[in-house]
């Protein structure tokens, strides 16, 4: 897999989430068709270097293999998905590793933007450098309508030093532009290992500071800023983890 280059975190750039619905016991075969002969086609045709690619060993329409890319803007990612789809040398990679039937059944897409939370996540754990090891979790979170400042405000100030102090680290916090939820949050955490977030949960649960705000908003909304969410957890590729802060330096 080629180096990644840092990213410069900025309005303009798009973050794209992928989760492939793959086929019963197709995991393997998406995994190593990832791994060994996708990096070149895609380089190819402009292609960012994976941000991370995962396998979920827990959540909703399993088997899920999951991936990010980021991109300077829209129009470079049509660009490069029209020259791929149109490269005989990519339908020849499809046809060869699908076998008799499809390996990936269906997809969900999000693109998203960096949020101010990701950035205070980012000075949060600014000791971490390197690629995340561990049990990672992605969290897609409903945000109450016309609440999208306040969401960042709530994160920043209680909600990541909360989780930071349960043990876990957040990798990113992203606005979702279209597709899954809107409005809505993807929320990517690492923890050292499943006993780690079983504890953390608890521990963040019972967090005065964190009750205080649930009940301030329930309060003032009979509901929450940052609402229900869907989890995955996440097993990180040896060949693709992603970096501490999803190397974004800004």
């Amino acid at each position: 897999m080629p180096a990644r280059a840092a990213i410069r975190g900025n309005v303009g750039m798009l973050y794209e989430l992928r989760m492939y619905h793959v086929a019963p016991g197709r995991m393997d075969d998406v995994a190593a068709r990832m791994r060994d002969l996708v990096p070149a086609v895609f380089a190819k045709h402009g292609f960012p270097v994976p941000l991370g690619q995962w396998r979920a060993t827990a959540g909703s329409k399993l088997p899920l293999y999951v991936w990010m890319l980021a991109w300077p803007d829209s129009q470079t990612r049509a660009h490069a998905f029209a020259a791929l789809y149109g490269d005989a040398e990519w339908m020849k990679i499809r046809t060869e590793t699908n076998g008799p039937r499809e390996t990936v059944l269906s997809y969900d897409i999000a693109f998203m933007h960096d949020t101010p939370a990701g950035h205070a996540a980012r000075r949060l754990h600014a000791d971490r450098a390197g690629p995340a090891a561990g049990l990672h979790e992605l969290r897609l979170h409903q945000i109450y309508p016309g609440r999208l400042v306040q969401a960042n405000t709530t994160l920043t100030e209680t909600d990541l030093p909360a989780w930071k102090r349960a043990g876990a680290t957040t990798l990113g916090v992203f606005e979702v532009q279209s597709g899954l939820v809107t409005p809505g949050f993807v929320h990517v955490l690492a923890w050292d290992d499943f006993e780690a977030r079983r504890k953390g949960l608890t521990e963040y649960e019972a967090n005065p500071t964190v009750r205080r705000a649930r009940e301030a908003e329930a309060a003032e909304l009979k509901t929450h800023v940052v609402g229900r969410h869907d989890t995955w957890l996440l097993e990180p590729t040896a060949f693709c983890p992603p970096q501490y802060g999803f190397g974004i330096t800004a």
